[in-house]
C-alpha cells in the first residue's frame, strides 16, 4: 500500500473517530444549553471559524470566484450536514452512540450504493452487486443487535 494511501485511509479512520464523539459532545452541550437548535449552530460556528482561520493562512481566494458558476445542488451539503448534526444531538440519548453511529452508517451505506449505481455528482459508475446489498444488510442487522 502506498504511502498516500496509507495516509488517505488514516484520516478517514481518525475522522470516523471523530464522528462518533461529535454526537455524544453536541448532545452534552444541547442539554448543557437546553437547545438542540442553538447548540448545532455553535458546532457549525466553531466547524465555520476553524475552517476560515484555515483558509485564510492559505491566502489563497481564488476558488471563491468559481462558486458563482456552481449548480445549486453543489451548496446543499452544508444543509445536509447541519441536519446530519441536529438529529444526531438531539437523539443519541434516546438511541446511544453505538446505535446512533450505526444508524448513520446503514444510512450512508444505503445512499452511497445508490450514489455508485447512477454515477451521481461525475463518480464513476459502479453496479449494486449482491455482495454490495449484502454489506448494508449486515449493518442494518447491526442496527438492530445494536439494541439488544
Amino acid at each position: 500500500m502506498s504511502q498516500h494511501l496509507l495516509i488517505a485511509f488514516l484520516m478517514v479512520f481518525v475522522s470516523g473517530i471523530g464522528i462518533a464523539m461529535q454526537a455524544p459532545i453536541n448532545g452534552a452541550l444541547g442539554a448543557h444549553i437546553n437547545s438542540g437548535l442553538f447548540a448545532a449552530l455553535i458546532s457549525f460556528g466553531v466547524g465555520f471559524s476553524s475552517l476560515l482561520i484555515l483558509n485564510l493562512t492559505t491566502a489563497n481566494f481564488a476558488p471563491l470566484r468559481a462558486i458563482s458558476s456552481a449548480s445549486p445542488w453543489m451548496l446543499i451539503g452544508g444543509f445536509l450536514g447541519a441536519f446530519a448534526v441536529y438529529s444526531s444531538l438531539t437523539n443519541v440519548a434516546k438511541l446511544g452512540s453505538l446505535t446512533l453511529v450505526a444508524t448513520i452508517l446503514c444510512g450512508q451505506l444505503t445512499a452511497a450504493m445508490i450514489i455508485d449505481a447512477v454515477g451521481f455528482a461525475n463518480l464513476p459508475a459502479q453496479s449494486i452487486s449482491p455482495a454490495r446489498i449484502l454489506a448494508v444488510v449486515l449493518i442494518a442487522l447491526g442496527v438492530v443487535l445494536s439494541r439488544y
